[in-house]
């Protein structure tokens, strides 16, 4: 980015060099002595004793070299002229480094605007390698002067074209960022700008740059953008030419698109727009029988539908539209591709009949906790029946945690995992389809009779599909609607209401699981970093599942009733759009966003639940609920038969029949203790009952 700046101690030779100069745009003259009258722009005169002062406050770059051509000076002259020289340079430099330093942390505005743009511009060009809080701030300042509509100085335009010229736009994620800003300095139109931003961001082959800087993105793109960006993303993404690169290549585009969003933004309903990227290239791909391509998308597409649709219709959905299509490939082509022939054993009932647990990854999050409990009640009760080991696909798309695994191994049962063994590394585009033929020769080679597997993965849709074992379970952990041909048997631990094809079972989950020991001073602690006596309110899970307009407006009546109330949204997710509707509903001054928390501690921090109407928050709730603490969940299907049912004068309290009745209920909780006494004593019993009580075993269930 360097002009070459030299400075001269005869003007003569100056004069020569600049006339003679193949690169007259790119290299300075700097020339001591009289104003020669003839020289051209390129050649200016400084002379030696204002070179302090000039080069202090001049846009030119700094000089690099010394010509001491044409003059009799000793050698011992020259060496003390380069020393004050170079002295000069350097508190030159130290005095602009000052200046940078102090606008790094001033507030654009528009009277600084031209001198912050002109002095970041210039650290820039006199830098080959600006860090990343330079270019953030330049970012900051010429996204404040587009928004802004305000006039940059000519000096700045011709500074900007100059660096521009030598920008080598592609090096680095820095170099994508600061054309981008010097392109918006330049009065390009936006689309434009943004067209060659996302054309170079696409092209961009280092891809922990990008993650390391993403902040930069962001600047750009918040989260308030976020389906600006996929949609704009993907057009430079996915061009024509998408189905004639490499798999490689096809992967990388859809790992910037998905996994990227998924480290820097926030989940939220805005995900869809990914899927909607994303589905038209997965019937492409369909089409051209593009298997492991397929099977690469699998997770994206799940994780964004599933972040807006997570409704059983919105599931059922899912599972025709990308199950079934993936379910007829591998039955019409890859079965015969891969020449796989069913599993045809039989389970033997005299011997231990091997069961393969088929996980997906193992982390600290509600299926774990529900697959773990499990386990745990099965090593202390072993049956001589069967034999259970544990295969964790261990996708590391996701990837498991270490400290989680040691967790799951103290158990005792047999664990596999399946990614280090025929992967190895944590190479992210690793042969998915190569992965999967391999685990299905595994399980096959060590006799595995019966897998139980879950839905989040393809894996799953191949092994069940290419019938793997004899006997094929399909666990749902809320997904009711997947479903394959070869799936024999459909189990769900709790409730499973009408579902017919479901053999439901209970976990004896240990009392302490859900309320262990807390530290009540630390509950105290939160409770008083709030309003002084606020009664507190609300939830723990993902913030989508409050993004619900008619939720947001019960709580808003709720709240303005009871004036001394303040409402906790814990847990991660976009809350720009909440944080909108409050302010709307007039309850932003007292709602509040802890962030990703401690259940257990807030558990009690919580004085009533208000569980939300459309997405259960599920195991969260179960936590809270076994705490014996109170809430409320909308459920209209009460009979008039119920209601004369003597569990009805504390269940009523439990269980609103309508959005109206809940506000009433909760208003009635807020203000009458001795009825939350009442209702938390009815209820305690039957929650302890319901915790231990096992109506079906697991083993009852999985078997014929």
């Amino acid at each position: 980015m360097k002009q070459v700046s030299t400075y001269y101690f005869n003007p003569q030779v100056a004069l020569y060099d600049a006339l003679h100069s193949e690169n007259s745009v790119d290299t300075l003259f700097f020339y001591d002595g009289v104003f020669l009258q003839e020289a051209p722009l390129n050649c200016i005169n400084v002379p030696i004793g204002t070179f302090f002062d000039y080069f202090s406050k001049t846009i030119h770059p700094q000089i690099i070299k010394l010509n001491f051509d044409g003059v009799g000076f000793s050698d011992d002259t020259k060496e003390q002229i380069a020393q004050s020289i170079t002295q000069a340079i350097d508190s030159i430099k130290k005095q602009k480094e000052d200046i940078v330093n102090t606008f790094l942390d001033t507030d654009v505005c528009a009277s600084n605007l031209n001198v912050m743009l002109l002095v970041f511009l210039q650290y820039v060009r006199d830098n080959e390698e600006p860090n990343k809080d330079i270019i953030l701030k330049l970012l900051t300042i010429t996204i404040f002067f587009k928004e802004h509509i305000l006039t940059i100085e000519p000096i700045i335009i011709e500074l900007s074209t100059s660096i521009l010229k030598h920008l080598q736009r592609d090096k680095n994620i820095f170099n994508i960022h600061l054309n981008y800003a010097l392109e918006l300095i330049q009065g390009l139109p936006l689309k434009e700008v943004e067209a060659e931003y996302f054309k170079l961001l696409s092209e961009h082959q280092t891809i922990l740059d990008i993650i390391q800087n993403f902040v930069l993105i962001k600047t750009i793109f918040n989260q308030d953008r976020f389906k600006e960006y996929i949609e704009k993303f993907s057009l430079a993404l996915f061009d024509d030419n998408f189905f004639e690169s490499s798999t490689l290549e096809q992967k990388k585009k859809i790992f910037k698109l998905y996994y990227l969003s998924v480290l820097k933004y926030n989940r939220s309903r805005d995900y869809i727009a990914i899927y909607k990227v994303l589905y038209p290239i997965f019937e492409k791909a369909i089409q051209r029988e593009l298997d492991e391509l397929i099977f690469y998308m699998y997770t994206p597409l799940l994780m964004s539908w599933d972040e807006t649709a997570p409704s059983q219709d919105g599931l059922k959905e899912f599972n025709d539209k990308i199950e079934k299509p993936i379910e007829n490939l591998i039955k019409s082509k890859l079965i015969k591709k891969y020449d796989l022939k069913p599993n045809k054993k039989k389970i033997d009932n005299s011997k231990k009949i091997k069961v393969a647990f088929l996980i997906d990854r193992v982390i600290p999050y509600s299926i774990y906790n529900v697959f773990y409990s499990l386990l745990e009640s099965l090593s202390k009760a072993p049956t001589a029946e069967y034999e259970f080991i544990i295969y964790n696909l261990n996708f590391i798309e996701s990837g498991s945690l270490d400290e989680t695994v040691q967790e799951l191994k103290e158990l005792g049962f047999k664990y596999v995992d399946l990614h280090k063994e025929y992967v190895g590394d944590e190479y992210p585009f690793y042969e998915i389809i190569e992965k999967t033929l391999k685990v299905r020769d595994r399980l096959i080679e060590e006799k595995i009779d019966m897998i139980i597997g879950f839905n989040s993965r393809p894996e799953y849709n191949f092994l069940f599909t290419t019938r793997t074992a004899p006997k094929q379970i399909y666990w749902s952990h809320g997904n009711n609607e997947y479903d394959l041909e070869n799936i024999d048997k459909k189990i769900a631990h709790g409730s499973i209401g009408d579902r017919l094809d479901f053999d439901s079972f209970s976990i004896n989950m240990e009392e302490d699981y859900y309320n262990p020991h807390v530290d009540m001073n630390e509950v105290k602690k939160i409770k008083d970093s709030y309003p002084k006596d606020s009664f507190i309110l609300g939830t723990i899970g993902r913030l989508i599942k409050i993004e619900d307009d008619e939720y947001l407006q019960t709580v808003a009546s709720i709240m303005k009733k009871n004036p001394q109330t303040i409402y906790l949204a814990c847990g991660s997710g976009k809350q720009e759009s909440i944080k909108k509707r409050i302010e709307q509903l007039g309850i932003s001054d007292r709602f509040f966003f802890p962030g990703y928390i401690d259940t257990h501690v807030y558990g009690h921090v919580i004085d009533l639940w208000l569980e939300p109407f459309k997405i259960s928050n599920g195991e969260s709730l179960n936590e809270y609920m076994y705490k014996n603490r109170p809430y409320i969940a909308l459920w209209n299907e009460w009979s008039e038969k119920d209601k004369l049912k003597e569990s009805y004068l504390y269940d009523k309290y439990v269980w609103p029949y309508s959005i109206q009745n809940y506000i009433d209920v909760a208003d009635e909780l807020i203000n009458n203790k001795e009825l939350v006494e009442f209702v938390l004593e009815k209820r305690k019993p039957i929650n302890e009952e319901a915790l231990k009580q096992i109506n079906k075993t697991f083993l009852d269930a999985i078997k014929d």
